[in-house]
């Protein structure tokens, strides 16, 4: 089971193509473009969500990883104690978890376009109706923005809450599952 202290930042409304020119300028190596799949899980009494936890599967091509993450107080950047583990199938997923009484609650899709650069991520993320955002993943918050800074994306506006709040603000219906 892989554990991370995940440090991270989005950069709201990136024009797509300048930022993969910026990257790969800077030797940056793509990794990952493809459709991603969320599925996230809680208790009837919302157990997780007052913990400030998330659970999820998330299908990644043809792999299925479940996600544990807390999130940590910090409010200029997203920090999350985060494990993940790599399952062999969505229902094996699925059925352990439902056998710990959670439930699905929501979902999301999204197109994301990965990049690295040493031990820095660059997440391109890609939403229905909403304008594309780049998500810099780094060891400190200095380090993220130092790479704001690098990419000339300083006058962009930050955020560094989660994908809901991020449909909120632009007022776009967050697709929420029926509890069982």
């Amino acid at each position: 089971m892989a554990h991370i202290i995940e440090k991270e930042i989005k950069i709201l409304d990136i024009d797509v193509d300048v930022v993969i020119q910026r990257l790969k300028s800077m030797d940056a190596q793509e990794t990952f473009s493809w459709e991603i799949h969320d599925i996230y899980y809680d208790t009837a009494t919302n157990k997780l969500e007052k913990e400030w936890k998330r659970l999820r599967i998330r299908k990644k091509w043809d792999t299925y990883i479940v996600t544990m993450k807390k999130k940590l107080d910090d409010t200029i950047i997203r920090s999350n104690d985060e494990r993940e583990e790599e399952v062999e199938s969505f229902s094996e997923a699925d059925k352990l978890i439902q056998s710990y009484n959670c439930r699905p609650t929501r979902e999301k899709r999204k197109t994301r376009i990965s990049y690295s650069l040493w031990t820095v991520h660059f997440d391109i993320d890609i939403y229905s109706g909403i304008p594309p955002l780049l998500e810099i993943e780094a060891n400190s918050k200095e380090e993220i923005f130092l790479w704001i800074e690098r990419l000339g994306l300083e006058k962009k506006t930050t955020a560094s809450y989660g994908s809901r709040s991020l449909f909120k603000a632009y007022k776009i219906p967050y697709s929420m599952l029926k509890k069982h």
